[in-house]
């Protein structure tokens, strides 16, 4: 990375993130245990092992009361939002405005959204919420996470959505009815790498950029299936309708051929 010697060592943004811990949780604020780095991978040079716990201020559930279809509400959002990493808010459901949750359980921009129970393929499936829509809550198969000051919350969605995260969750995962489960305190100690703030943005863009081109060829594929498809049916039309090669007037008419054909 370019002008290195600018970079916020990732000790001092630690240091940080403690001193705002302590004061925003006061009594309740624990020093992080020292993580055990002996089956971990090596890290490029200044980046640090913590865990999901030392670096946010709260890892929360969201509301299991029951939602309805009245929009005048305040939209919920559900493990099916969850989509590819993304929100997908086509199919809300709300709950009242004076609910007796809100505003304790209202999203903020840059919240990470967990989903705690789903199938097998599908639990931890994670988001950010970026402030659409607004207000919104979430539903209590959601676990939502508040990082610290400091802290790219894109960085470690697309962690926790990789071959790592991934990982992660088949070794923690229980099974309780034909249901998957990764409860929060599991979540707490997911352990992960953290850069430099700068270093976090910068992965985030060329990430953000990458999946964007992945996105547009997946549609040009597409597109080019349909075409495609629509050019072979094209082709089959114009072949039984005599209109693929030039016809020749000398040629013998299909009914002698097809009479031929009869007889032998």
């Amino acid at each position: 990375m370019e002008n290195g010697e600018r970079i916020e060592p990732v000790s001092v943004l630690l240091e940080r993130i403690q001193a705002e811990r302590k004061l925003r949780l006061g009594s309740k604020y624990k020093p992080p245990k020292p993580i055990d780095t002996i089956n971990l991978p090596k890290l490029p040079d200044g980046w640090v092992w913590v865990n999901i716990d030392s670096i946010s201020n709260e890892v929360q559930y969201g509301s299991s009361s029951k939602t309805d279809l009245e929009m005048s509400g305040i939209p919920v959002l559900r493990m099916g939002n969850i989509v590819d990493g993304e929100l997908d808010i086509h199919n809300l459901k709300y709950l009242p405005k004076d609910h007796v949750e809100f505003p304790e359980l209202l999203l903020k921009k840059g919240d990470l959204l967990f989903n705690r129970t789903n199938s097998v393929e599908l639990v931890g499936k994670t988001t950010i919420y970026n402030g659409n829509p607004n207000p919104c809550s979430f539903a209590s198969y959601l676990i939502r996470v508040k990082f610290c000051e400091g802290i790219v919350p894109e960085f470690y969605s697309y962690y926790i959505n990789s071959s790592y995260g991934r990982k992660w969750i088949k070794d923690v995962v229980s099974q309780q009815v034909g249901q998957a489960n990764v409860n929060g305190t599991k979540l707490r100690n997911l352990v992960v790498p953290i850069p430099s703030a700068s270093e976090q943005k910068e992965i985030v863009s060329v990430v953000r950029e990458i999946l964007l081109q992945i996105t547009n060829s997946d549609e040009s594929i597409s597109n080019e299936l349909i075409r495609s498809q629509s050019l072979r049916q094209s082709i089959l039309k114009r072949a039984f309708k005599g209109k693929l090669v030039a016809q020749d007037p000398s040629d013998e008419p299909a009914s002698v051929l097809l009479e031929r054909i009869k007889k032998q």
